[in-house]
């Protein structure tokens, strides 16, 4: 962010610039100069499309003028909306310093499941002599979602039909994914004959647009399919919001595996129990060891189910894109079994709602890519935590307070600290221990900073000691076990 006392600082912003104090000394009057200098304003700040979508970016933008030059400006998103900044409440969004050719400073966002359900914005302007904007131009969002299928089910019934053609039953389940009230009007199905995951016009087949749905609340589509000997199709369905806000109404494409047609693997379900938490998936953090149990049956014997990270959400393995973290195998003669893979929630899934995504295979060999199920996304909410790491504490004369550095990083911003000399290394702090809540941000910002603390040490004689340090975000405090800790001598 942008540099500016109570403010966070914007490490590279004052590179090769001076304040105008320092550009000009030879000015005698620079208090008049001042008073006269009128503040940056900000105003008409929009958004550039109808309505903002979670994890999906997008662009907000303003218009800021001055009578001296406008610096740059700065985007927040104003959490406690009192209108003004609140360094370790507020988020901050980021800042631009060069307006477009119509004006307008103008900045990709991207909102997650964290974000209120009333989003407000507020962009703040410096000019060239550090004089902030006083009244901050501000807009309200509502961040949304679009439905998205997170299972695609093709398969045929039992049913006495014409010879040469099969009748085709499709499922779409739908799910809220990030829990923002994204509700399906209706889901339309297609064969993608170009293999390429998306709908065109004059390339792939229009099946059906369907608003029926099963007892269970799925979308479902029947239709008699003539097979052409042992050929292989790419059936893709997308589910429309019945938001009328959203200029592009429609959820991600989900496609099956190129398959014959024929009975193929399923998944049933799958449950997430985080085993850090005896349980349960309502509070999983990046550190936590989670368990996926998944049921899953086959017309021909199990083989094997596989699990990866979506990280584009699309429902489909992509390589180089994906990640792969697991697989279980089934014994011999298994028509419908249990797999359970265990995976270990790491920095690089990031945070807020993530995609699991689980297949599973029969035994068959001369089917290929038929022999898989459709995917089945599992969506998690990976909890955001303030992180520290790479302390550094000098050892000390006894009695001398001891300062010591730290990085700190969260991906809505760090809110504060709490650093203590753990006596008797516990990770509890008592009242005995000496603690500060007392932080410097050195560099960086709220999101990745460097930061500096100090621990008096007057009540202490010489020896080891262990300062932890506990991190506070916009979700809380991190559970104990999550603490950083580093040692020093006071001699």
């Amino acid at each position: 962010m942008l540099s500016r006392s109570a403010r966070p600082v914007f490490s590279h912003l004052n590179l090769g610039l001076q304040s105008a104090s320092q550009a000009t000394p030879q000015f005698d009057h620079l208090e008049q100069r001042s008073l006269l200098s009128a503040a940056p304003t900000t105003s008409d700040l929009r958004l550039d499309t109808d309505a903002i979508v979670v994890q999906v970016p997008t662009t907000i933008s303003v218009l800021a003028t001055d009578d001296v030059g406008v610096r740059g400006v700065s985007f927040f998103l104003d959490r406690n909306d009192n209108a003004i900044w609140d360094p370790g409440t507020d988020q901050p969004l980021g800042d631009k310093f060069v307006p477009d050719q119509d004006g307008r400073y103008r900045l990709s966002i991207t909102a997650d499941a964290s974000w209120p359900l009333w989003a407000r914005i507020r962009a703040d302007a410096v000019d060239a002599e550090d004089q902030w904007t006083g009244a901050l131009a501000t807009t309200t969002l509502y961040p949304t979602d679009v439905p998205r299928i997170i299972q695609l089910d093709v398969r045929p019934l039992p049913l006495v039909d014409i010879p040469g053609y099969v009748t085709m039953k499709m499922t779409a389940v739908v799910g809220d994914a990030t829990q923002r009230g994204a509700l399906a009007e209706g889901v339309t199905f297609f064969f993608d004959n170009n293999r390429n995951g998306r709908w065109d016009p004059g390339a792939d087949e229009h099946l059906a647009y369907s608003r029926e749905m099963d007892n269970f609340g799925n979308f479902v589509f029947t239709y008699r399919y003539q097979l052409l000997g042992f050929e292989t199709r790419i059936v893709a369905a997308a589910a429309k919001s019945s938001n009328q806000l959203l200029a592009n109404p429609w959820g991600p494409v989900r496609t099956t595996l190129p398959g014959s047609l024929y009975d193929v693997p399923r998944i049933r379900s799958v449950i997430a129990d985080n085993l850090s938490l005896d349980g349960g998936e309502s509070q999983i953090q990046i550190g936590d060891t989670v368990r996926f149990t998944i049921e899953a049956e086959a017309d021909q014997d199990l083989a094997a189910v596989t699990a990866f990270y979506d990280s584009n959400f699309n429902g489909r393995w992509d390589a180089g894109i994906d990640r792969h973290l697991g697989e279980y195998f089934f014994g011999p003669d298994v028509l419908a079994g249990r797999a359970r893979i265990t995976v270990n929630i790491q920095p690089w899934m990031n945070f807020d709602y993530r995609a699991f995504v689980f297949a599973a295979k029969d035994r068959s060999t001369e089917r290929g890519d038929s022999a898989w199920s459709a995917t089945f996304s599992k969506w998690i909410n990976i909890k955001s935590q303030a992180w520290v790491e790479n302390i550094v504490a000098p050892n000390v004369s006894t009695g001398l307070p001891v300062t010591f550095t730290f990085d700190a990083r969260d991906d809505h911003g760090v809110r504060g600290f709490r650093a203590w000399i753990d006596l008797n290394n516990d990770g509890y702090q008592t009242s005995e221990e000496i603690f500060s809540e007392q932080a410097t941000r050195l560099s960086g910002s709220l999101i990745r900073g460097r930061w500096q603390m100090t621990l008096d040490m007057n009540r202490y004689g010489p020896g080891q000691y262990t300062i932890a340090i506990e991190a506070f975000d916009f979700e809380g405090t991190v559970r104990v076990g999550r603490l950083a800790t580093t040692t020093f001598f006071a001699v």
